[in-house]
């Protein structure tokens, strides 16, 4: 066999990512072919087994012990492809035709199912003319009238995703386990679920069944559905959105998801997206919610368990998120620290307000006037609110 000619400088052992995409071989007659290059990585891996598999049955075809099918005596065969993004030639080269001077391909043959160990160079350029060529399904250049065709099954792939979905569910699994208290309710809330009308055992065994689910929603498994929620960045936010509408805080109607008037988005993930770029309205939707939460009389207490934010007395509950608002709008913008206390403290109050108007308190607006400190108006405020509750 004669040696090819090279009009480009390739290391045909370097295996980097710099190593080249084609090399360009001349034939016989001066014409240059632009060809792939089987060593660069880009193309396959230099290890791990590949198992080719043909995926059409054939009728009335009967295995040895008289039930399993066979699939067709599949046998294709095929030379030299060209790409149909790149041009460039996907083949094997096996020196030059003596009469006409061309490269000769050397002839690929797939029969039935095939392993291929990509560690060995011969069975890796092989796969890559597979991988490229016309009969294997998802190749850019496959034939689709094709009458045999063939899948890859990856095992080294499977067998990797199979140890990772193992771990996420393992995750998955350990965190559902340890939720307790508001944080169980906040998930169920996200998941789908409604505390309002589960005890708190049972909801961690739907949150629990939730998880172990295997049935596949957009590719995805109860436990990667899990982990996608409990650690998306707009969590905090969706736990805020999901808990005003369930407390009619936040209503949907045909103008959109509205909040005291105001359109906060068309869709929840708009509305998601507007809180997380205004952390005041979220704050006081998030105290109002909470605030109705709180007076609910199908709340269920733990007396086993730390104190969780739907069991504090209002006084506790809203010093704890004046407290919270300060200190994010602090980190937001600490040199105007009069600024931000004003803020905070503004949102506490639209939102008592608010809910005392809903109640039909009269001119919530007035109540403290102008001469009462803040502590002294949210007292005022909150016993208007009791009061009102206990007469309705």
């Amino acid at each position: 066999m004669e040696d090819l000619t090279l009009t480009a400088d390739v290391n045909t052992s370097q295996r980097a990512k710099e190593v080249a995409d084609t090399i360009i071989r001349k034939d016989r007659n001066g014409y240059e072919h632009t060809v792939i290059n089987m060593d660069n990585p880009k193309y396959a891996p230099f290890e791990g087994i590949v198992e080719l598999v043909p995926i059409k049955f054939a009728k009335g075809v009967v295995g040895q012990n008289g039930t399993t099918p066979f699939r067709h005596k599949a046998e294709v065969a095929w030379s030299v492809v060209t790409d149909k993004e790149t041009q460039m030639k996907i083949g094997i080269s096996s020196g030059f035709d003596p009469k006409t001077g061309e490269i000769r391909w050397q002839k690929q043959v797939l029969r039935d199912v095939e392993f291929l160990d990509l560690s060995i160079p011969a069975q890796r350029r092989k796969y890559i003319c597979i991988k490229y060529g016309p009969f294997l399904q998802g190749s850019p250049n496959f034939v689709h009238s094709s009458k045999t065709v063939y899948r890859e099954v990856d095992k080294e792939k499977e067998a990797s995703q199979y140890l990772l979905n193992r771990r996420r569910k393992a995750d998955a699994n350990k965190i559902a386990d340890s939720l307790y208290g508001e944080e169980l309710k906040e998930i169920g809330l996200l998941l789908g679920f409604d505390p309002k009308f589960m005890s708190e055992t049972t909801l961690q065994v739907e949150v629990i069944k939730y998880v172990d689910s295997e049935t596949k929603v957009n590719g995805k498994t109860g436990a990667e559905r899990f982990l996608e929620v409990y650690n998306s960045e707009f969590k905090n936010e969706n736990i805020i959105l999901r808990r005003g509408m369930a407390t009619g805080v936040v209503v949907e109607n045909p103008n959109g998801i509205i909040f005291n008037g105001i359109t906060i988005g068309y869709t929840e993930d708009e509305a998601v997206k507007y809180l997380k770029q205004n952390r005041a309205t979220a704050n006081s939707i998030d105290i109002q919610a909470r605030g109705k939460q709180n007076n609910s009389k199908s709340s269920v207490v733990g007396s086993d368990k730390p104190k969780t934010q739907s069991q504090l007395s209002d006084k506790e509950f809203y010093e704890k998120q004046i407290a919270e608002l300060r200190k994010q709008l602090a980190e937001k913008t600490a040199p105007v620290e009069t600024a931000d206390e004003d803020e905070a403290e503004k949102a506490v109050l639209d939102a008592l307000i608010l809910e005392a108007k809903e109640l039909g308190v009269k001119s919530p607006h007035l109540i403290g006037g102008k001469n009462k400190t803040f502590a002294q108006k949210v007292d005022l405020l909150n016993e208007a609110i009791q009061k009102k509750r206990m007469a309705n």
